[in-house]
């Protein structure tokens, strides 16, 4: 496979991060991780405050991976990005009103428009009560009240919106495909190379 570029998006709780462990050991390539939160972001969506600052946050840390990805392709390396900006400008729409929202939303327009993205894009699609299981599962004491995955639920609109008017992306239904199965995994394999 030639050096590429590919980004796995959804919502919070799809399997973004088991997806692209598992993509970067197949394709022998380089996992750059959803950042790390700090102590401060995570008080923010535990106690859902301070939006505005957790969409920059995200957004700066995005963008840094993306260069990070851009400069290990020239590297000629193949590199799985466990999401990037773009999904970050989806959570928008959940997370703020008024002011905030149309001057990010200014600004993301910009990043659209001139900012480095991935070769490929792959968006993984659920239901909500896949959601729902998944984020019971990972037992992370902020995101399993209603009020939290109800705002879930919107992001997951939100994407789906989003990659159902923009083509140039690879859909991969998770209720389908079992990513700890090899022949499931080869068929988004197969998917990537076309």
């Amino acid at each position: 496979m030639n050096p590429k570029i590919i980004a796995i998006v959804s919502a919070p709780g799809v399997g973004k991060t088991y997806l692209s462990k598992k993509l970067s050991k197949k394709l022998n390539a380089t996992l750059i991780k959803e950042p790390k939160i700090n102590k401060r972001i995570l008080t923010n969506l535990k106690e859902q405050k301070r939006s505005f600052e957790t969409i920059i946050y995200f957004l700066n840390k995005g963008i840094k991976n993306i260069e990070q990805a851009h400069k290990l392709k020239k590297e000629k390396k193949i590199i799985i990005m466990d999401t990037y900006w773009l999904s970050t400008i989806l959570h928008i729409e959940t997370m703020l009103t008024g002011f905030e929202k149309k001057i990010i939303k200014e600004q993301t327009k910009l990043l659209q428009k001139y900012f480095l993205k991935p070769d490929i894009t792959i968006y993984l699609k659920t239901s909500e009560l896949q959601i729902k299981q998944n984020i019971k599962e990972r037992n992370r004491n902020y995101d399993t009240n209603q009020k939290y995955l109800n705002r879930i639920y919107s992001i997951k609109n939100e994407h789906e919106k989003y990659f159902k008017i923009n083509s140039e992306h690879i859909t991969i239904n998770k209720q389908i495909l079992d990513f700890s199965k090899e022949k499931d995994l080869n068929i988004i394999i197969t998917k990537i190379n076309k």
